[in-house]
């Protein structure tokens, strides 16, 4: 989300205030919240499920995420991948695949083995290795599987999540919060 939708807006924002700071930290929707409650950060990208009375807030394209594994597991059926791979998430936390494990009737016999990289970055490199398998942002994951890093197991299975943009009441009337609001999608 961050790469793929906030990052691309900065560039436009700089050159209208060149000596701009920007801070781009990416956490779990209760940490940005909480960041913009306390007037640490000015925006945050939270899912579907969070409580906005007390902010501003505008609902985003949902994020759509798949299943994607390294290239070399291209052919693999999707009950052995499931079954005999770990996958990689986020952090302990994070339950995208196993939300769309349950979206698609998919079941484990077991515990799964699970890694972890709390960097998007780094989570996508170790599932580009074969350390496992994970459920990532079709848009994030495009230029690995353009670069034929990652596979997507199966392009007709997607779980949609609804985001919102967030931000302080406190930022009314902050042009530059209020664009950067206005321009992510």
């Amino acid at each position: 989300m961050l790469q793929t939708r906030v990052v691309p807006e900065l560039p436009a924002l700089a050159m209208v205030n060149p000596r701009l700071g920007f801070h781009c930290l990416a956490s779990d929707s209760a940490i940005s919240l909480e960041g913009v409650q306390a007037g640490e950060t000015q925006l945050a990208v939270v899912g579907g499920d969070a409580i906005l009375q007390n902010f501003r807030w505008r609902p985003l394209a949902a994020e759509r995420s798949s299943l994607f594994v390294c290239t070399d597991w291209r052919g693999r059926e999707l009950d052995d991948l499931v079954e005999n791979e770990a996958i990689v998430d986020f952090d302990p936390m994070d339950d995208s695949t196993y939300r769309w494990f349950r979206r698609f009737g998919i079941r484990r016999r077991g515990p799964a083995l699970r890694h972890f990289a709390n960097n998007m970055s780094s989570l996508v490199a170790m599932v580009a290795v074969g350390l496992g398998y994970s459920v990532l942002d079709v848009d994030f994951a495009r230029p690995w599987v353009e670069a034929n890093r990652l596979h997507c197991v199966d392009s007709d299975r997607v779980v949609e999540l609804g985001l919102s943009l967030v931000w302080s009441r406190q930022a009314e009337g902050d042009d530059l919060v209020e664009e950067l609001a206005r321009r992510i999608r």
